[in-house]
Formats: structure tokens, C-alpha cells, sequence
């Protein structure tokens, strides 16, 4: 039974039936799960035959191919309504930055947030010439130029250096899109230094911090 499930395994494979950019958005995916069924059939037919096992039945591949159908498509059919609910709640949601904030970029951006189960939550706009800031729609502002968004620091931490060489965790911080951060704490904390961890970019892949300063309020 495992041995004849192996050529549908591998047809799916080669189809990126497997892709999860495919299995939740691809209009086509049903049509390309037909196909894929179909080329496991004839792979399992292929492979008996070299064995020297020719007896397989035309009906029980028939009824094998209709049902390997509807029972895959059935599933991602009932995959796609659990995860389209799930984004209407707000999860399995992916950040998006619309370029551009002319009339095409407010256009896209007001199609994104229209469609609850599109996975995308829109952050706001980069442009090429309104200062950030600039308010364009729907509270969405401008957060900045495009160049810098790759060098632009995502994940960062704070910590505290403390006089007896440990450290101290201050903060820490993931999903950044601001070029300029300020932490407050309400306790003063006593340290030798403070240090900046930086653990992921927008895309560079170096990041570069123009300044780190810190002052008692």
C-alpha cells in the first residue's frame, strides 16, 4: 500500500503541489491535483510493468484515480476554509508595504485591506517623494524612502552590560519599520554599557545603526 502511494507522492512533488504559495493561492491547484493523480496512475502502471506485474485492473485504477481525486481535492478544499477563517481573525497574516503612494499604489492598498482572507496586513507606503509621515489613506501613512528599507534593522534586543560582566535583557524588539526607535523604562537599571544585538534586516545582509544613545531621564 506504501509502495503504491509513492508515485502520487512524487508526481504531487514534482507539480509544487507541495508549495505553500501554491496551496493557498493558486486558482489552479484542483486542475493541477487532477493532473497530479493522473501521473501517479500512470507512474504506478509504468513501474509494474518493469517488475513483470502486469495484472493491475482497469477498474480498480479507475476507482483508485476518481477517489485519490476528490478525496485530496475535499481536503485542501477544507484546508482553504480553515485558513481563510484564521485570517479573518487576524492570523497567519504576512506584513506587505505598498511602493508607492500615487493613485495605483492607494488603489492596491485599499484592494489588500477589502479582502480579509487575503493573508496580507497592509503597514503603510514607501515613496519616492512624500516626506515620512505624510497621512494618504485609511490612517496608513508613509513610513519612508524604498532604498532604505533593505538596511532598515528588523529584530533587534537591548541589553544592559553589568558591572560584574553579565548582562542584562532591556527590551526586545521584532517587525520593525521604523528608522528611529525610543525605549523608557520606569526603573533605573545600573549597567557599564549598553548593547544593541541585531538579529535580522529587511533583506541586507549587513545592517547599519547611525547612532545608540542613552541618558538618564
Amino acid at each position: 500500500m506504501a509502495l503504491g502511494l509513492l508515485p502520487g507522492l512524487f508526481s504531487f512533488a514534482a507539480l509544487r503541489l507541495y508549495d505553500l504559495e501554491t496551496v493557498l493561492e493558486d486558482s489552479q491547484e484542483y486542475a493541477t491535483v487532477a493532473t497530479g493523480c493522473t501521473y501517479g496512475i500512470l507512474l504506478l502502471i509504468v513501474l509494474n510493468t518493469l517488475a513483470g506485474d502486469s495484472d493491475l485492473a482497469l477498474r480498480w485504477l479507475f476507482t483508485s484515480w476518481v477517489l485519490s481525486v476528490l478525496a485530496v481535492c475535499a481536503g485542501r478544499f477544507a484546508m482553504r476554509r480553515v485558513v481563510r477563517a484564521m485570517r479573518r481573525r487576524g492570523h497567519l497574516m504576512a506584513l506587505a508595504l505598498v511602493v508607492g503612494a500615487d493613485e495605483q499604489g492607494r488603489t492596491i492598498a485599499r484592494q489588500l485591506r477589502s479582502e480579509a482572507d487575503s493573508g496580507l496586513r497592509v503597514l503603510g507606503f514607501v515613496d519616492d517623494f512624500l516626506p515620512r509621515g505624510t497621512p494618504v489613506q485609511d490612517g496608513l501613512t508613509v513610513l519612508g524612502h524604498p532604498g532604505v528599507l533593505p538596511t532598515l534593522v528588523r529584530d533587534y534586543r537591548l541589553e544592559a552590560v553589568l558591572p560584574d560582566g553579565g548582562t542584562h535583557l532591556l527590551t526586545a524588539v521584532t517587525d520593525n519599520r521604523a528608522r528611529h526607535r525610543r525605549h523608557r523604562w520606569d526603573e533605573p537599571v545600573l549597567a557599564c554599557a549598553v548593547r544593541l544585538v541585531v538579529t535580522a534586516t529587511n533583506g541586507a545582509p549587513c545592517a547599519h545603526v547611525v547612532s545608540l544613545r542613552a541618558w538618564r531621564a
